[in-house]
């Protein structure tokens, strides 16, 4: 959707791509955001197949909390972080992709 940003933070590794949308609006709060999980299917370059597996929301963020603004992906681990959660307190995920 137009202004929600997806791909304005982005990480890949070991066929997995990892990709932040920080000003998606979430059941009714604007700017809560959101964090996507790919799966790489195919690896030639003329024709690359991704897979969506899931993603990656906070279930306590809120409106304004731009969640998703930073990914990163490091091995078969994820971070995924907002640095306006609860009034600029910051958050951060770590979690395993268990393939």
């Amino acid at each position: 959707v137009a202004g929600e940003r997806m791909g304005s933070s982005v990480a890949f590794a070991n066929g997995f791509l990892i990709t932040g949308s920080p000003e998606k609006t979430v059941n009714g709060n604007l700017y809560q955001g959101d964090t996507y999980l790919f799966k790489q299917l195919s690896v030639l370059p003329a024709t690359p197949v991704w897979e969506y597996r899931r993603n990656i929301g906070f279930p306590g963020a809120g409106a304004n909390n731009y969640w998703g603004k930073s990914v990163a992906i490091d091995g078969y681990n994820i971070i995924t972080a907002s640095d306006q959660f609860q009034n600029y307190r910051g958050k951060v995920i770590f979690m395993n992709i268990e393939e």
